[in-house]
């Protein structure tokens, strides 16, 4: 569509997602949310919006069609969250290379959800529209909705066959504006062949199970840690360092695993002396070299990324004239230090 503000709009709700607030601007206008897109947007009239939308959505530009706010349009997407969560910062475009994939640990599977939200508050605008889709919901360390303190519920209640591309979808069918936000937009088996349109499932999303999961104390507690990281409020390194930790092997997210390496002509030009103990910090991958004698002294002898949060161990590969290049990489042996970095970058 062009450029030009449409006639109304509304005000996000507060932690609203791109997808919740184009469902409920296409209900109120009865306009598909392919429609109310910016261009490019769609990946296909009938399979769905692209999630990367989350990360290359120009706020100035939804901002102007929606009559909303710079800081409110940029509210529906991710790129907010970058400081302080590394896996939105790892899937940004960066000037005018070539635009990353989305990091391993950036979306979940298929977006989560909590009925009793979808439901809505009671206001009017709710009981109309329905509730918040959350813009947190789609990172995968959200779990639970400590307000109501349930787990967050993935897909429908009916039985549909897996799709190939739910983990890429913003919004499913979205030239379809006949359906409530709270609607199930999965479309069913069997329609879309031979030139019909696919039929959505349709199924309310918003209705609470009777007799729904609980989680313990412990688990709300710890997810409305988290969560309270994602507030402007809480120091952005502070919450980078910690979902960085998170990234470690063994724990729920994952890593780079990369290695940072100090090759033999670094070490010498640093001029590493005999005796002196290596040690790289956790934070940006700062190596120092340790002297002792009647006193010790530090000397620093290179730098990792500024936003690199590592951890693990310093493995050295000496070597003299003698040693295999198989075994040093360098056919005079000389030595090379890799500083294993089991923690992501957190920018």
């Amino acid at each position: 569509m062009s450029s030009r503000p449409l006639g109304r709009s509304l005000d996000p709700l507060p932690g609203e997602s791109l997808n919740g607030f184009l469902l409920r601007l296409s209900c109120r206008l009865h306009v598909s949310p392919a429609r109310l897109a910016q261009p490019g947007i769609v990946t296909s009239a009938t399979r769905g919006l692209s999630r990367r939308r989350l990360l290359d959505t120009d706020p100035g530009i939804l901002a102007q069609l929606a009559r909303l706010s710079v800081s409110e349009a940029a509210a529906l997407t991710l790129v907010p969250w970058a400081d302080r969560y590394p896996p939105i910062a790892r899937s940004l475009l960066r000037g005018t290379g070539p635009r990353p994939p989305a990091d391993d640990w950036l979306f979940t599977p298929e977006t989560r959800y909590c009925p009793r939200c979808l439901a809505g508050d009671g206001s009017t605008v709710q009981d109309e529209l329905g509730g918040c889709w959350q813009l947190a919901w789609h990172l995968p360390v959200v779990f639970a909705c400590p307000r109501h303190r349930l787990p967050l519920q993935a897909g429908c209640t009916q039985d549909h066959p897996a799709h190939t591309h739910g983990r890429t979808l913003l919004i499913r069918l979205p030239g379809d504006s006949s359906l409530h936000p709270a609607q199930c937009r999965q479309p069913l088996p069997g329609t879309g062949s031979r030139g019909h349109r696919r039929q959505p499932c349709g199924q309310r999303l918003d209705q609470p199970d009777p007799e729904p999961a609980r989680l313990d104390p412990e688990a709300l507690a710890f997810q409305g840690r988290m969560l309270d990281m994602f507030d402007s409020s809480y120091p952005a390194d502070d919450a980078a360092a910690y979902f960085s930790d998170l990234g470690a092997p063994g724990s729920p997210t994952k890593g780079d695993n990369s290695l940072l390496v100090l090759g033999g002509q670094d070490l010498a030009a640093a001029s590493l002396r005999s005796g002196e103990l290596l040690a790289a910090m956790e934070g940006g991958g700062t190596t120092i070299a340790v002297s002792c004698d009647a006193t010790c002294s530090v000397r620093q002898v290179a730098n990792g990324l500024p936003a690199t949060h590592g951890e693990g161990h310093l493995l050295v590969v000496a070597g003299g004239p003698t040693v295999s290049p198989r075994r040093t990489g360098r056919r005079h042996g000389r030595a090379n230090v890799a500083s294993s970095s089991s923690g992501s970058q957190a920018g």
